[in-house]
């Protein structure tokens, strides 16, 4: 065992000679593709996070209007309920996922343009002019 480890640790050392440390450079293509990829990443999981706090709040919100009370208790949880709904904007909040969507697919498609009209300008054509 010790006669295998001391191979490989021989040949590794080796190795480390043989890399070429010339420096490393990132294409701006690849710099704008990767831009638009997280970017759009960011705006899906946003919106994933906005509909899944939305669809607690209203399950939580239709399981306490659901359970009998006084009127006046009623009233009240009513009003909260309305009220925290104007605080935190929710309306805002329930029109912005769909938005939020749009801009991750749109952002996707941007960068798989921009990388493909970098890889292939025939395909690129051919996808974008298909007639």
């Amino acid at each position: 065992m010790a006669l295998l480890l001391e191979g490989i640790y021989n040949q590794s050392r080796n190795l480390e000679s043989d890399i070429n440390t010339a420096a490393f450079e990132v294409s701006p293509t690849a710099i704008v593709v990767n831009f638009m990829f997280f970017i759009g990443l960011v705006c899906s999981l946003l919106a994933g996070l906005g509909g899944l706090l939305v669809k607690q709040w209203a399950r939580q919100s239709a399981s306490e209007a659901g359970r009998p009370k006084p009127t006046r208790d009623a009233a009240r949880y009513h009003y909260e309920n309305w009220a925290g709904l104007s605080f935190w904007r929710m309306r805002l909040i329930i029109a912005t996922i769909p938005m939020l969507l749009h801009v991750a697919l749109l952002l996707f498609y941007i960068g798989i343009l921009w990388w493909l009209l970098q890889a292939n300008v025939v395909v690129f054509g051919v996808i974008l002019y298909p007639h």
